[in-house]
């Protein structure tokens, strides 16, 4: 792990620097935006050339700039009223060989506007490429669609 250097601060914390960390901290903040639905950080996040690729329930979807992925991703999780994240996970990648990458996948339990009084789940699994200014390049997804939990008897 020749790109990852570990530094221990005065109050005995340990912070990680180099090119695994950059990759860490972009994956933990897009992934935190799209919890909370916060369009201008994930477009901020992505380069203006981004290429995003998702494998969706319906459609293979495409998108090859920053404004109309963020416009793809805004169509995603349909449900203003009553969502809730259940999980969220990543694991980078650059630890294991894959110089910035970083594997994500992400479960929400939600209530979608078009069957308000059913929880769902929808998890979405992919792979981000992230540039050294710390911007994600490259984004492939695929989606497991909408699954309604069953109903208590």
């Amino acid at each position: 792990m020749a790109d990852r250097s570990v530094t221990t601060t005065p109050a005995g914390a340990v912070t990680t620097t180099g090119p695994v960390a950059l990759v860490e901290a972009t994956a933990t903040r897009f992934l935190a935006a799209l919890v909370a639905r916060d369009l201008d950080t994930v477009q901020d996040l992505l380069a203006p050339d981004v290429w995003l690729r998702a494998l969706l329930t319906r459609e293979v979807a495409e998108a090859r700039d920053a404004e109309a992925a963020t416009l793809l991703i805004g169509t995603w999780f349909d449900a203003p009223e009553g969502r809730a994240v259940r999980d969220t996970a990543w694991t980078v990648l650059a630890a294991e060989g894959i110089p910035g990458r970083a594997r994500i996948r992400y479960l929400f339990r939600l209530r979608p506007t078009w069957a308000p009084d059913t929880w769902h789940v929808i998890e979405q699994t992919g792979y981000l490429r992230i540039g050294p200014d710390g911007r994600i390049t490259r984004l492939d997804l695929a989606c497991t669609g909408y699954h309604a939990e069953p109903t208590a008897a």
